[in-house]
């Protein structure tokens, strides 16, 4: 994790969900990761960053998508929204993915 994006820009933001994923394919070798990091609550807001402002990431290290949550509906509703959302779009690119090689494939 970048120490200047944390400084710059705070732990909840787009660019480190991002390096929350290169970091998990690295540390863990693997090929794909799912991240999130945001303010679930019910407090730890502040104006720029509401409570309900949730960054998920997933991908692989050379491609990570990311998704912005910024409805607050209380702490749990707030993790089982993030928790579904991200294994929602995960599948999606996962179908990508794999649509991707059987094309490559016919070729």
């Amino acid at each position: 994790m970048s120490h200047d994006v944390l400084e710059e820009q705070t732990a909840v933001c787009e660019e480190v969900a991002r390096q929350m994923v290169v970091g998990a394919c690295e540390a863990l070798n693997t090929t794909y990761a799912i991240a999130a990091t945001g303010v679930a609550g019910p407090g730890g807001g502040t104006k720029e960053i509401p409570v309900g402002t949730i960054w998920i990431a997933w991908g692989a290290k050379d491609d990570v998508r990311t998704f912005k949550l910024e409805e607050d509906f209380g702490r749990d509703i707030n993790l089982a929204i993030a928790t579904n959302k991200a294994m929602q779009m995960f599948l999606n690119y996962l179908s990508e993915k794999q649509a991707a090689e059987a094309e490559k494939q016919q070729d």
